[in-house]
């Protein structure tokens, strides 16, 4: 049985940091006693700050076989593909990879029609979709809260609406993947970006800390590189699982 089948330890860990992450902001954020931070121009650090990884996020998503090989996600599967094949045999991986394609950066034999909705000929991922449209949500949010002083009040609320937003979308992907269609997919992937910006503002607001914020910005970005890798896993998964015998994906995974 293919060890993909299950989280590997990296990104399981990787969740449980993420989850701990939860507990620990909002311990430090309810549950200690509230200080006041006179830092010059605090807001407008964190807001500039946090609205660097809304831009990433917004990029992860308008761009994301790029963002895989950044994250060097992709030369693992790449270098067992050209490892197992002799190099005669490339016309072969040719003639496969025209027969599945890649659109929407999900391939096209069907195992990933969840994944992908149509609009005309233009085919569309609905996660990266959902990112889209929650990074900007977010990156307006962002102006709006750090440089307009707009407030929202219930920080308590806030912040679980938040956390519920990002821990439903890892949950789904990780258990729930295969029931999840279009318009939930999307809508989840809002609530994950938007959960963060959530909980930024209810901890701002609490707690005035100039360190708790950047903490919950530096989670904000782990959170959305352990939702990246979840996802990759997922569709590994998808791949190992497979029983087309002539998809070159699923030998590139070595199955």
């Amino acid at each position: 049985m293919s060890k993909k089948l299950f989280p590997n330890f990296p990104l399981a860990f990787s969740l449980v940091v993420s989850f701990f992450g939860f507990l620990l902001i909002g311990v430090l954020g309810f549950k200690s006693p509230a200080f006041q931070e006179s830092f010059p121009s605090q807001k407008e650090i964190i807001g500039v700050v946090y609205g660097l990884i809304c831009v990433s996020g917004i990029l992860a998503a308008l761009f994301p076989n790029s963002c895989l090989q950044i994250l060097n996600l992709k030369r693992r599967e790449k270098c067992a593909y050209f490892k197992a094949m002799p190099p005669s045999e490339s016309e072969q991986e040719k003639a496969v990879s025209q027969t599945f394609n890649v659109r929407g950066h999900h391939r096209t034999c069907g195992n990933f029609s969840p994944h992908v909705f149509h609009i005309g000929s233009r085919t569309f991922c609905s996660s990266c979709t959902g990112l889209l449209i929650g990074g900007l949500l977010a990156l307006a949010g962002t102006v709006l809260h750090f440089f307009y002083n707009w407030r929202i009040g219930g920080s308590l609320i806030l912040f679980a609406f938040g956390v519920s937003g990002i821990a439903l979308n890892m949950l789904s992907i990780l258990l729930f993947d295969v029931w999840v269609k279009h318009l939930v997919r999307i809508s989840l992937n809002i609530f994950f970006v938007f959960g963060t910006f959530l909980i930024l503002v209810a901890v701002n607001e609490q707690a005035q800390s100039l360190g708790l914020n950047l903490l919950v910005v530096a989670y904000s970005g782990f959170w959305l590189l352990t939702r990246i890798a979840l996802s990759q896993w997922r569709h590994d998964r998808i791949c190992n699982a497979c029983t087309i015998e002539d998809c070159g994906f699923r030998h590139v995974r070595g199955t």
